[in-house]
């Protein structure tokens, strides 16, 4: 049910703010990308290799080609949050992503829904980490700070379709 409710529909606060991933995807898009999909049941995982655990734990003719494997949180080795596109097929999916409902094994610290997006819009648009770029965009890009919640910046919604280039002002 969390994880159904924090990639759907997830009102948080006073204001029962929509606080899903579904929710900032269609916000930071301007309507223009939806999230769609289905949640599984819980996979155990007897090594670390839980994002492969989730594949091969799909049913046969699922029909889906992303996933994204949702642990209950990310303390310990192989828990933080990652995605990859781009692979070859594995019980028919080929971008895969890793994120937590939670940051601490306490469960008491919500994982940011920025974390979420970012990693959900790296396996969907193959867009890579702006965490390198100079100067560095931090909080101001959700792909160069995955704690941010924030939008993209125009220079990743141009590339992602979101708005067009021409739209742009740039400064020197």
């Amino acid at each position: 049910d969390q994880v159904t409710s924090r990639a759907f529909y997830d009102p948080q606060g006073s204001d029962d703010r929509d606080d899903s991933l579904q929710s900032h995807v269609w916000t930071v898009s301007y309507g223009q990308a939806l999230i769609s999909g289905a949640v599984f049941p819980i996979v155990r995982s007897s090594g670390s290799d839980v994002t492969g655990a989730a594949m091969d734990s799909l049913p046969a003719g699922h029909g889906y080609t992303h996933l994204l494997a949702v642990l209950p949180h990310a303390s310990g080795p192989n828990r933080s949050s990652w995605a990859w596109w781009d692979q070859p097929a594995r019980n028919g999916i080929t971008a895969f992503a890793r994120v937590s409902l939670f940051q601490n094994s306490s469960l008491t610290m919500r994982q940011p829904t920025g974390t979420w997006a970012m990693e959900t819009l790296h396996m969907v648009t193959e867009f890579g980490d702006l965490y390198n770029v100079s100067p560095n965009l931090g909080r101001y890009d959700v792909m160069a700070n995955n704690n941010a919640s924030s939008h993209p910046s125009a220079h990743t919604k141009s590339a992602m379709g979101w708005i067009s280039p021409s739209g742009i002002v740039r400064h020197a």
